[in-house]
């Protein structure tokens, strides 16, 4: 996995990139054969595009099952979180305005998290969607925040620490 010098993060998840011998997320466990065996006398037999049956229900592809667009420590002082790895774009940003606070521009929303573990994709929506706002305050080491972008990535924060110039934290940021 590439690192990205100056920001001490290393990103993950690049469309196309996983780790040697994983499996993409949301792919199929087993995968039809090149051949479709024929069919016994008197029944019909399946179409050659049909995914094989197991019996049990095929899984429908959700919030839990979406991939990592980027993960890695990051220093918040502006950051666009659209941008792998995120970098500075003006007026496009989540940014730390006080030593305990995030802001976020334009159509950034926020929400702090109230529990101590970390929240899933699907949880992250869910807090969002209940009541969005556009800063997170009053941030300790161990806060967690969820999130969503401009344009509409969901994402959480979780402080590491703070500094008087600094936030620093743990940010993972899912693809749409």
């Amino acid at each position: 996995m590439p690192q990205v010098n100056g920001s001490g993060a290393t990103p993950i998840g690049f469309p196309g990139v996983e780790p040697s011998g994983a499996e993409p997320v949301g792919a199929p466990a087993e995968r039809p054969s090149a051949t479709t065996p024929q069919a016994p006398a008197g029944t019909t037999a399946p179409r050659a595009d049909a995914p094989p049956s197991t019996g049990a229900p095929t899984p429908v592809p959700d919030l839990v099952a979406a991939s990592v667009y980027y993960s890695g420590d990051v220093v918040f002082r502006s950051l666009n979180l659209d941008r792998r790895p995120p970098v500075d774009v003006p007026e496009h940003n989540v940014y730390r305005i006080t030593e305990n606070r995030l802001y976020g521009d334009d159509t950034y929303q926020l929400q702090p998290w109230p529990g101590s573990t970390a929240p899933s994709r699907a949880e992250c929506a869910a807090a969002v969607g209940d009541s969005p706002k556009r800063d997170a305050e009053h941030l300790q080491p161990g806060s967690l925040v969820c999130g969503k972008t401009p344009e509409g990535r969901l994402f959480r924060i979780e402080v590491l620490s703070l500094t008087p110039s600094e936030i620093t934290a743990r940010l993972v940021v899912w693809d749409r």
